[in-house]
């Protein structure tokens, strides 16, 4: 597997180190990962989303909380 294959593969060593790395910055910078987050993240690697689906499923999720209607 080569190391760009291995950055897009959810379940390869190399992606869980980078996650784990990613929430502890986030630790770092006083946001951490709440149980939600890491539930999030968990029913990804499960179901086998790509990096594609997961980033557009986050935004659109991202829009949805933010957008004027959902303060309703």
């Amino acid at each position: 597997m080569t190391d760009r294959t291995e950055k897009q593969n959810p379940k390869s060593p190399l992606a869980r180190e980078r996650f784990a790395e990613a929430a502890h910055s986030q630790m770092m910078e006083g946001n951490p990962l709440d149980a939600a987050d890491k539930a999030l993240f968990e029913m990804f690697d499960r179901e086998g989303w790509s990096y594609d689906e997961r980033e557009a499923y986050i935004i659109d999720l991202v829009s949805r909380e933010s957008s004027p209607s959902a303060a309703e």
